[in-house]
């Protein structure tokens, strides 16, 4: 049986981390992928690199007021301003949170 170990959650979701395969379990809204903490690591940058740029110019052509982003090879979410900040906050304070626990290790 697999336990998870809550890493950080907001009301946008949570991050957890499996205690035995060492995967990020990442729950945004009703999405929910299983990846590699390398993968976790990658979204974060992206989020990150995104952050520092004008929400506006981010954009879907489609959805102006929409950012479309990859969170793994063949799946994308869609958030809006609010959403895309929150997400954010959820990732930043998790990534920290892991790379406490890689320390303590």
């Amino acid at each position: 049986m697999h336990t998870h170990k809550i890493i950080h959650q907001n009301e946008t979701g949570n991050v957890a981390l499996c205690e035995k395969c060492e995967h990020i379990h990442l729950e945004i809204g009703t999405f929910l992928a299983v990846m590699p903490i390398t993968q976790f690591k990658l979204i974060v940058k992206d989020f990150k690199q995104r952050n520092k740029i004008p929400f506006h110019y981010l954009c879907s052509e489609n959805k102006p007021d929409q950012m479309v982003i990859q969170t793994t090879k063949n799946t994308f979410i869609t958030l809006d301003e609010n959403e895309f900040e929150s997400t954010f906050e959820l990732l930043d304070r998790a990534n920290h949170h892991l790379e406490i626990f890689e320390l303590l290790k």
